[in-house]
């Protein structure tokens, strides 16, 4: 990671309170703030300095956020919100404006988009909101300041000023929330340079256990947008549904300057769905094949649009797990999250996908609008059925922005505490649920009755072939641990499926 002693614009990434901290430290793992690494790349090569704090990657407390900022000087810190971390990074703004007065504090990521029209009138901590995506409105904001000497005061009363930027939203006089049009998306993702990873402590992202082969694994994103309108999915809200495509060409060389800067030997594509566009995933095999790069790689996407001949040729080209959302083995559930597949598409992927050779990571939601403990018993019955590698089980978590959110109050009940909105903590709780600790007993039924079955545990053991699948093993064995614990029901097995 390269340091950076004196920047203008410094991105921050907010650190956990000390229960989640111990939870991540339970997982260890942590997932680069591509978005960040995103908009950092494109203001540098625009002229604008800019750093990086990933204080989530790196553990440093709130005080040494602030210690970083004071060693730094910046004139702009962004912050980027996901719903559950939305209180934490308001906290960090407020203590941010408290020592740094004159620093302009800028918000970006789901939840500012998702509130877009009320979130300033509600948190004085931040100045100004940029929602969408966010490279071509962040750099104009960034460029109108430093046209303002960098004085905060003018540059926000500037209001004709601010209202030329496209995809924010700002205060007017009487401190009600103005947002400009959306600025326009970027159409050949190809003119953006590559992620600044230089930023970023890079070693500290290693996946968890199931989501790697080899090691160094590094994230990639080849996409933006994505065309699908799942009821549970808020992505959409920043980089908008137009699927937009990276050049297989501009991908390869991007994968080969991770080889040569980090030593990548493996590519996590941390796109949304990546075989929407087959003529675009066939050029990506083939030059990857082609090539011979010595690159394995992972991705998700649906089982309504593999096909096994295609997911041969991903094998050939080094893919070596897919991630699959299939939500839940109940037909009606499946219609009401507006997923628009069939429980024989899901039937068929993994077989499909197993029988290419390829791993597979099947996920499911657990209490379901509509959902009883039986109907989720039948989900993890599907799961056991269908045999992925790996079944990853999380609560439904109803989202600001989403369908889902939109609606929960008629099948439910809904806690409104954001800090709670991490897919583990049950804040919705179905009709047909007696409670919150009911929920966590069934999440803890579907992954015990998933990986506690001895042919499983047999089947992983009889595949050891280094010492290093053995250290791979046990970490992944104290992660599902961990998250047991977190549920407080690691209880017995003798529920029966």
């Amino acid at each position: 990671m390269q340091l950076v002693e004196q920047a203008d614009v410094l991105f921050v990434t907010c650190s956990y309170s000390k229960d989640e901290a111990r939870t991540r430290q339970i997982i260890s793992t942590y997932t680069p703030p591509l978005g960040m690494a995103m908009l950092a790349a494109y203001l540098l090569e625009h002229g604008v300095s800019t750093a990086i704090a990933d204080a989530l990657a790196l553990e440093m407390s709130p005080e040494q956020v602030l210690e970083r900022i004071e060693l730094i000087r910046p004139r702009v810190v962004g912050l980027a919100s996901i719903t559950s971390l939305f209180g934490p990074n308001r906290r960090l703004a407020s203590s941010i404006r408290a020592r740094f007065p004159d620093i302009l504090i800028v918000l970006g990521g789901h939840h500012g988009a998702t509130f877009k029209g009320s979130i300033l009138e509600e948190t004085p901590e931040f100045d100004i909101v940029v929602y969408g995506e966010g490279e071509v409105s962040l750099l104009a904001l960034v460029e109108a300041y430093a046209a303002k000497n960098w004085d905060r005061e003018a540059f926000l009363a500037d209001l004709g000023e601010l209202s030329k930027i496209g995809g924010i939203v700002f205060r007017d006089a009487s401190g009600k929330s103005v947002v400009t049009d959306r600025a326009p998306l970027i159409e050949d993702l190809d003119t953006l340079p590559f992620s600044a990873r230089h930023l970023l402590p890079m070693e500290r992202y290693v996946p968890l256990p199931h989501q790697y082969s080899r090691l160094p694994a590094i994230h990639l994103m080849g996409s933006r947008g994505c065309p699908f309108n799942c009821a549970y999915c808020n992505n959409t809200a920043v980089m908008g549904r137009v699927l937009r495509l990276r050049s297989p060409e501009n991908i390869v060389m991007e994968i080969d300057e991770l080889k040569r800067d980090f030593g990548a030997r493996e590519i996590f594509f941390w796109d949304d769905t990546m075989t929407v566009n087959k003529k675009w995933l066939s050029r990506l095999c083939d030059i990857l094949t082609s090539e011979r790069m010595d690159i394995t790689w992972s991705a998700a996407t649906r089982v309504d649009i593999v096909n096994p001949e295609m997911l041969k040729m991903m094998k050939r080209s080094g893919c070596w797990r897919l991630f699959y959302g299939i939500e839940s083995g109940i037909q009606e559930l499946l219609d009401l999250l507006n997923k628009r597949t069939r429980l024989q598409q899901a039937r068929d992927a993994i077989k499909w996908t197993n029988d290419a050779g390829i791993e597979t990571t099947a996920s499911f939601m657990i209490a379901l609008p509509g959902e009883t403990p039986e109907l989720a018993r039948e989900t993890v019955r599907f799961a056991l059925e269908i045999k992925p590698t790996y079944a990853d089980f999380h609560v439904t978590t109803p989202f600001p922005g989403t369908k889902l959110f939109d609606e929960a109050l008629e099948y439910g009940r809904l806690n409104m505490d954001f800090s709670r909105y991490d897919c583990y903590e049950p804040v919705f709780v179905p009709f047909g649920y007696k409670d919150e600790d009911e929920i966590k007993k069934m999440l803890s039924f579907a992954k015990r009755s998933f990986y506690f079955r001895p042919s499983y545990i047999l089947g992983k053991l009889m595949r050891i072939r280094s010492f290093g699948d053995v250290a791979k093993l046990l970490r992944g064995f104290k992660t599902l641990i961990g998250f047991l614990q977190r549920s407080k029901r690691f209880q017995g097995t003798s529920d029966q499926v």
